[in-house]
């Protein structure tokens, strides 16, 4: 905030002002930080962290992450470094929207960098994926959207520097699923890109949607409803003018459900009385968590079956409780213990045994303090966001880690490249997965085989089904001696011009590339083609032999450095 938006914005409780003689031009808030014994979490990552870089554990091409709607940050990828700006915030008003992509640009100034992929949250409806579509129209450059708690599990990934299969635990209070559905108490199997959903707490209804979260009793309310004891909403709320309604509307079934772990506490806090309306975000939680006490005690009220955990039967105990300390102690261990067993099952089965933990919820102390060490007692590793948040301020650096996998590739030129030759046939690729077999993918496999890079990574359901990197230089004939020397400079050029491709890819859209084809197609070796100027840093047509003069040198430099010249 400048000096004259703060004047104007605190006119009506400020007397007086004083301001510095140095504008500020790049705004952070402070840095918030929760230490508790044994357990020390960052809240809000942003002034004396932001924009230090996190190491990344390999490089990759440059994302720019856009992050999701609430507690938003932007994550800009580098080589092997993640530098995430400073704290955002929630994108809920016209100010907030307008800075978030002020950000994004100043992310891109500073690093001196023009990205490869924007990357975006699944829901359409946030405005860091409004912004992400913008951009990606604007840069004519691809988009991905990640799933939210993919993304909250990827973000742990990336700081810990780990590649291999984990289990994800992502609790916390909305995020979009594939299946439309509102996601929030997860379980995952993640591998980089690819994460599949292993289990989630059961559902419950979400009268009013977002409203729900605000107002505590509501989700009270539908934990009554679920435990079949709908008819006490009206008088038990009886404050709530629109009880009677809600009610009914339960009744219907028309009202949204969530597997949200946030909207969990909302209901234990409301049927506890402890909180019937918020007056910020995390209100009702937090006040649940002030009451618990150290003598708090699981009851095993809660029921695991086929990767569902149900806590139907701590909700009923929330409902009768009379005391609302004793009842936060019990849902907060009971809470610990359910998801212990869940977390053990799903390793038992998937044979991993690792789990990260991530998820606003995780800013609970109790949550941070007590289950770690009952997983790692049963020999799992854990692993905590440490450099970062464990809410939403984390999930950019996820979206931008997720997209350093071979998904991408697929993406990046589906995105990119219009069919040429469109194939859709009638097959339930799901269905062939649930049957056990390979999905044919047969509208990919033609895309695949019908793109313009000459190094495009092709799937192939053969045998079990593999992925695939086909050089396509080496078929370019027409003889067998051409297509060695075809594939030996080009590969010596792909090493030999490697240290130059930060500079050289922004410099050379696809459009003059699709240009130089045409060109050399036509005209041959008469063709005079588009090509960077190594020395002046710009485009210049020249004469194809003229060009293979500067080319040849550098592919045999390449060839050099791999041993093969």
């Amino acid at each position: 905030t400048d000096a004259l938006q703060a004047e104007r914005q605190l006119a009506g409780i400020a007397d007086s002002f004083l301001h510095h003689d140095r504008d500020i031009p790049a705004r952070a808030d402070d840095s918030v930080v929760r230490v508790a014994p044994g357990v020390t979490s960052i809240v809000r990552r942003a002034r004396g962290y932001a924009p230090h870089a996190i190491k990344l554990g390999q490089e990759g091409q440059a994302v720019l992450a856009l992050g999701p709607h609430l507690k938003s940050t932007i994550t800009m990828t580098r080589g092997n470094r993640a530098y995430l700006s400073p704290h955002v915030g929630d994108l809920g008003t016209a100010p907030a929207v307008t800075f978030h992509r002020q950000t994004a640009a100043a992310m891109q100034a500073m690093l001196q960098t023009r990205p490869r992929l924007i990357a975006c949250d699944l829901a359409r409806d946030f405005a860091s994926t409004r912004l992400a579509e913008q951009l990606s129209a604007e840069l004519d450059l691809p988009l991905v959207p990640v799933q939210h708690h993919h993304a909250h599990v990827a973000a742990v990934l990336a700081e810990h520097h780990r590649e291999e299969p984990v289990l994800g635990m992502a609790l916390d209070g909305h995020g979009l699923g594939p299946d439309g559905e509102s996601w929030g108490g997860e379980l995952l199997l993640v591998e980089g890109a690819r994460f599949e959903r292993l289990g989630h707490l059961s559902a419950l209804p979400l009268p009013g949607g977002d409203r729900a979260a605000r107002e505590p009793w509501r989700m009270a309310a539908g934990a009554l409803h679920v435990l079949g004891r709908g008819t006490e909403i009206a008088g038990r709320f009886d404050t709530e003018p629109l009880a009677p309604a809600l009610a009914q509307l339960l009744a219907s079934g028309e009202a949204g459900a969530t597997s949200a772990a946030g909207r969990l506490f909302d209901a234990a806090a409301g049927l506890l009385g402890i909180s019937r309306s918020a007056t910020f975000e995390g209100e009702p939680p937090m006040l649940l968590e002030g009451l618990v006490g150290n003598g708090a005690r699981a009851t095993g009220a809660y029921e695991l079956r086929e990767g569902i955990l149900d806590f139907t039967a701590l909700l009923a105990r929330m409902a009768d409780c009379s005391d609302p300390a004793q009842g936060a102690g019990e849902f907060h261990a009971t809470l610990v213990q359910g998801l212990t067993d869940w977390a053990l099952a799903a390793a038992r089965r998937s044979g991993i045994g690792t789990i990260a933990l991530s998820g606003g919820c995780f800013l609970n102390a109790y949550l941070a303090r007590e289950l770690p060490p009952g997983l790692q007692a049963e020999g799992l590793e854990v692993l905590m966001p440490r450099a970062l948040p464990p809410n939403d301020g984390a999930v950019s650096l996820g979206q931008g880690w997720v997209r350093q996998s071979a998904y991408e590739l697929f993406a990046q030129t589906v995105a990119i490249h219009p069919p040429l030759l469109p194939v859709h046939t009638e097959t339930d690729y799901r269905a062939q997965r649930q049957a056990g077999e390979v999905p044919t993918l047969d509208e990919l496999r033609m895309h695949q085989n019908s793109v313009w890079p000459w190094l495009r990574p092709v799937y192939d359901p053969a045998g079990e089904g593999h992925l695939r990197i086909e050089l396509r230089a080496l078929p370019a004939g027409p003889s067998v001696v051409d297509m060695f020397a075809n594939a030996a400079f080009y590969v010596g050029l792909a090493e030999g011009l490697r240290p130059y491709l930060n500079d050289l890819l922004p410099a050379m859209p696809f459009g003059y590339a699709k240009y130089n084809f045409y060109r050399a197609a036509q005209f041959g070796l008469d063709a005079r083609l588009v090509w960077p100027n190594f020395d002046r840093h710009q485009l210049q047509e020249i004469a194809l032999p003229r060009l293979l003069e500067q080319l040849l040198p550098i592919a045999r430099n390449g060839l050099d450095r791999i041993g093969l010249a």
